[in-house]
């Protein structure tokens, strides 16, 4: 009974489905023999289907995976851009603050000079006013 049974292998799309033909339409032991077979087939079928939906998930996780590397670094790019701005604005401001004292110091000089000119020129103010005042007394 078991060799005029023939296997017929049915696809509709991504399902499979098995249909088993007995030639003489009976024989209980190949029919468990037949159903046995058939749940296999099923089972291997759901198994395939469960792992390709595990390797999809892998393949959009991956992806999500290359495109925060890529934000990443996009970010450092711009980051390293800014710590240039950020170094050229220290020199920057150094050189400000070197020319800034060198300023400072010019001016202390120039102010202490100023204080020589003005305190002399007052003892030479009052030396005059002091001579006509000698001079009216006198006479």
């Amino acid at each position: 009974a078991l060799a005029d049974q023939r296997v017929v292998a049915v696809s509709a799309g991504e399902s499979h489905s098995l249909a088993i033909t007995d030639g003489e339409g009976g024989g209980g032991e190949g029919r468990q023999l037949q159903t046995q077979q058939l749940q296999a087939l099923q089972t291997n079928e759901r198994e395939m289907a469960e792992r390709e939906a595990g390797i999809t998930s892998i393949q959009r996780a991956v992806n999500d995976v290359s495109e925060i590397f890529q934000d990443l670094a996009l970010l450092v790019n711009e980051q390293g851009t800014q710590i240039d701005n950020i170094q050229t604005n220290i020199e920057t401001a150094a050189a400000s603050t070197t020319r800034g004292v060198r300023e400072l110091v010019r001016a202390d000089a120039s102010q202490r000079r100023q204080r020589k000119r003005t305190c002399c020129l007052m003892m030479c103010v009052l030396v005059i006013i002091l001579i006509i005042v000698l001079a009216i007394a006198i006479h």
